[in-house]
């Protein structure tokens, strides 16, 4: 719902606010200086829009100070789909969780607490900036494990390098199968990896059952050799263009815009809503992250 994306965010700006003092050009922060603001699932499905084929999409912008905030916002197909999930589809997504569970453990050395219940709320999540053509974006992504030879203390400096992405997937019997797997999944898992630097994916090839047979190592590099009907530079083309748009479209600040991509049609929808941004920054946001 709109609320709990809401409320995810609050994460973020929590993110943004503990280091704002990375965000300053000289010796006063009046901006963020970022174009966006967002989580990186939402950064990966615009990138995959060039080749959805079903799925239309729909967030909410505020811009506020020159920056653009980005909210998912669930469609009402997603709404109904989530609502007559199966119990086989439940299970499906919890096998990923178990799966990220009996591969890590919570230091170097010592063995996956395989009998713990999974917790799915759980996640670890980090702030990244960057910069995509020329489009400065700052955003919160979910990690799954992190490659050490030791424990982390606390507050030390993580190497992306060191992130490990880890997914679950049916073992490939036929060529439908292997051509669907090249065209849709490397081209998410492409994307969702190539946003935050991780260099590879480790994959639990399954069954039917849920039962994982053997693992897989995919380096994100050689990802893009391996894809089927889908270029990367188109991905990341579309998204610094899709956000060049907004920015050009949405000039009036502290407004709300909804923006909707119908995927049959290849078309971008913009339309003011509100003028409420409080409903999505909150007051403790807006109030402490600038200097007076």
């Amino acid at each position: 719902s709109p609320k709990k994306e809401t409320e995810k965010i609050n994460h973020l700006l929590r993110g943004v606010l503990s280091n704002k003092n990375k965000f300053a050009v000289g010796d006063k922060l009046d901006k963020l200086n970022t174009d966006v603001v967002c989580f990186r699932g939402l950064l990966t499905t615009i990138m995959c829009s060039p080749y959805e084929r079903r799925d239309d999409w729909m967030m909410e912008v505020v811009k506020w100070r020159g920056t653009l905030y980005f909210i998912q916002v669930e469609t009402e197909k997603r709404r109904r789909e989530k609502m007559q999930e199966t119990p086989r589809q439940k299970q499906m997504s919890s096998w990923g969780y178990k799966f990220e569970q009996l591969m890590t453990s919570p230091e170097p050395g010592v063995a996956p607490d395989t009998e713990a219940p999974v917790d799915e709320n759980e996640e670890f999540c980090c702030l990244f900036r960057t910069r995509i053509n020329g489009t400065s974006i700052v955003y919160g992504a979910e990690m799954d494990a992190y490659k050490a030879s030791r424990k982390l203390q606390k507050g030390e400096a993580l190497n992306p390098d060191n992130f490990v992405e880890m997914k679950t997937s049916r073992i490939i019997e036929h060529e439908r199968q292997d051509r669907n797997f090249r065209r849709f999944k490397l081209l998410k898992w492409w994307s969702q990896s190539f946003l935050v630097g991780t260099k590879e994916v480790l994959c639990g090839w399954r069954d039917d059952d849920g039962v994982v047979s053997s693992l897989e190592t995919f380096v994100i590099k050689d990802i893009p050799k391996a894809a089927s009907d889908w270029k990367p530079n188109v991905c990341v083309n579309f998204l610094s263009s899709f956000v060049s748009k907004l920015k050009s479209v949405i000039i009036e600040e502290s407004s709300v815009h909804t923006v909707i991509w119908n995927s049959r049609a290849k078309k971008i929808q913009i339309s003011k809503s509100s003028s409420l941004p409080e409903d999505y920054l909150p007051s403790w946001y807006l109030h402490s992250v600038f200097d007076k």
